[in-house]
């Protein structure tokens, strides 16, 4: 979903952001997220870095919101998109992809596998005291696991968790933006909530355009207060 680059390259100059963000067609995007990522797989390590790929082709739902969903092509290609992503599984996952993944379900219209994701951070990344952790803290999600402390020669413990601040502040942001969010410009209270959420609510989400709103969803029943 984004044109093809040499990532054998060790460094990338930094460009301004009308110079970064190049318009691109469905065409030029291409069929999926398996066609681009072709060649950087010949030159980049597995791990996380496949995650990482599949997350930057998506950027143009979120956050930079410029994939237009109403034209049949682009939609045909994010969907394309999500079908190879559900496919790879969460194997190469570490923390900071969970809620991130949370927040792009949310853009697509699938509430429930948002909440899921959000409900895996909690039981695999986050430790018995809740601090945000890199790797799982158990197996079953994925194949970073990292549960057992480390000790130097000196006894000292050298920490086998890697604190995600990603992970935790995505998670915060994944929940706001299951109850607000833009889509191509418009936007969208609730749509990230299932249905089965009956009485759910918010107060003082900041929205793009700096408004504060607040709002609350009773059996589907929609009623927004903007300050």
């Amino acid at each position: 979903m984004r044109a093809k680059r040499d990532f054998a390259k060790t460094s990338v100059p930094r460009l301004s952001s009308s110079t970064r963000l190049t318009p691109t067609t469905p065409e030029e995007i291409g069929s999926s997220v398996a066609d681009t990522l072709a060649d950087a797989r010949k030159t980049i390590y597995m791990r996380d870095r496949y995650m990482a790929l599949d997350f930057l082709d998506l950027t143009g739902l979120f956050p930079f919101d410029i994939f237009d969903l109403a034209d049949p092509a682009t939609a045909a290609t994010v969907k394309k998109t999500y079908e190879t992503w559900d496919l790879r599984g969460t194997h190469a996952w570490t923390g900071w992809c969970v809620p991130w993944a949370a927040v792009l379900n949310v853009h697509v219209g699938r509430p429930a596998q948002a909440v899921k994701l959000l409900h895996d951070f909690d039981e695999y990344f986050t430790n018995p005291g809740h601090a945000p952790r890199c790797y799982a803290w158990k197996p079953g999600f994925c194949q970073f696991v990292s549960s057992t402390p480390k000790l130097g020669k000196d006894g000292r413990h050298l920490g086998h968790e890697v604190l995600d601040m990603d992970g935790l502040l995505s998670a915060c942001a994944a929940v706001m933006e299951m109850m607000a969010h833009d889509v191509n410009g418009k936007t969208e209270f609730f749509r990230g909530c299932p249905d089965e959420w009956k009485d759910v609510s918010f107060e003082n989400i900041a929205l793009s355009d700096g408004r504060r709103v607040s709002g609350r969803r009773v059996d589907g029943k929609v009623k927004v207060v903007v300050h």
